[in-house]
């Protein structure tokens, strides 16, 4: 591009003369407002804002479009002086300080309108700590019960609009044992607030150490007995402790899970898990843990319908009116013979009778077997002592009433 740079550029500096008066006046017009703010005059302010800003913009893209001109000159001098002027109308106070001006009265304006559009929310005032924390269970560093703990402190304390020291203070006071072992030695000042923090995170939030500590309890669960009482006891101890490996992102649908699972229940429901998984590989373990529920359901049913019937929780339907033990006459419950019970010649004392029934699982009242003495709904009453217990598991000698339970 040749040519004299002044000339070239002519146009757009009589057009930055027009804008500037139209632009004082637009400044004008929104300084007589502004002295007295109030809703009205801010009302009417706001209907300016979009004027001011598009006016202010204007503005700076002529001075870029002069800009862009002076870079298309090729001559150097010539570009040199077309330069020097735009350097010069860009340092004029007029442009300056109108520009300034815009660009202040634009970014107030804004504001107010944020404010209009969205109005602060009134501020609760807070409870003071001491009282809030008295809500919550002391922390003594088991890995299980940190979430629950830190949880709770976050929604009440560590969220809230409290000094950093008044948050510590909190946090110390809620510490015993090894959590608070674990920071000793902090002074309470608002310094240290978050490397304590982060030193108890560290800690006790670990996700394995939680997980490692999750999968010791379940390989702790004690395998259910065929009650009602234990089953519902171990299945839900079960269930509870899959779906937190679960929530820690963790799939639980292993072999080995379901494997671990499945050891826990009786044998026959144990049985038939085992064949449900081996000819029905898609078996996962939440299908798995379903079955338990079921197995848990079924056998507090039968409980209800049998109390007070004196018969005994079994898991198969078709199962011989021989496993609810002495009623049965002819069938020894202690040695499966053909005799009475109490002519049992092979179990003779108490304590090899109490000893038999104990590895068959039959109960020390009624000699029926799935259910423990605390369940049984039997009737009984014993012939030599009335004691509510069958008459072969009597000894009076001991005075004993052996409605005493394993």
């Amino acid at each position: 591009m040749r040519g004299s740079g002044s000339k070239m550029s002519t146009g757009i500096r009589q057009q930055l003369g027009k804008f500037r008066v139209r632009g004082q006046t637009l400044l004008d017009e929104y300084k007589a407002i502004t002295p007295k703010w109030n809703n009205d005059s801010k009302t009417t302010a706001l209907d300016t804002l979009s004027t001011l800003d598009t006016h202010l913009a204007r503005m700076y893209e002529k001075f870029q479009q002069w800009q862009t001109l002076v870079d298309d000159i090729e001559e150097d001098d010539d570009r040199e002086a077309e330069q020097d002027v735009l350097d010069e109308w860009r340092n004029k106070e007029e442009y300056e300080y109108l520009m300034e001006d815009l660009a202040n009265a634009v970014a107030t304006l804004k504001k107010f309108k944020t404010a209009r559009d969205y109005p602060k929310q009134p501020t609760e005032a807070l409870v003071p700590a001491k009282i809030v924390i008295q809500s919550i269970e002391k922390f003594n560093g088991e890995y299980m019960k940190w979430k629950p703990f830190w949880q709770r402190y976050v929604l009440n304390i560590d969220s809230k609009d409290y000094a950093a020291i008044e948050k510590l203070d909190c946090l110390i006071g809620l510490l015993e044992g090894k959590a608070l072992d674990e920071v000793r030695g902090y002074a309470i000042m608002e310094e240290n607030y978050a490397t304590v923090k982060q030193a108890l995170l560290d800690r006790f939030g670990n996700t394995d150490r939680i997980l490692y500590e999750l999968q010791n309890q379940l390989y702790a669960v004690h395998p259910a007995q065929p009650n009602a009482t234990s089953l519902r006891k171990t299945v839900t101890s079960i269930n509870n402790l899959c779906l937190q490996i679960q929530n820690l992102g963790i799939d639980i649908n292993t072999p080995t899970m379901k494997w671990d699972i499945i050891r826990k229940m009786p044998p026959a429901e144990q049985t038939e898990l085992t064949i449900t998984v081996q000819t029905q590989p898609q078996t996962t373990t939440a299908d798995v843990l379903k079955k338990m529920k079921e197995y848990e359901l079924k056998a507090e049913i039968r409980a209800n319908i049998q109390h007070g019937t004196g018969s005994s929780y079994s898991t198969t339907s078709n199962q011989s009116s021989a496993t609810f033990g002495p009623a049965n006459k002819g069938v020894c419950s202690f040695c499966n013979g053909d005799h009475f019970s109490g002519s049992c010649e092979t179990y003779k004392t108490i304590d090899e009778r109490f000893d038999q029934l104990r590895s068959q699982q039959r109960c020390f009242k009624c000699a029926g077997r799935y259910h423990s003495s605390k369940e049984c709904r039997s009737t009984v009453t014993c012939q030599h002592c009335n004691g509510r217990h069958r008459s072969f598991l009597c000894d009076k000698n001991r005075r004993m009433n052996y409605m005493i339970i394993m």
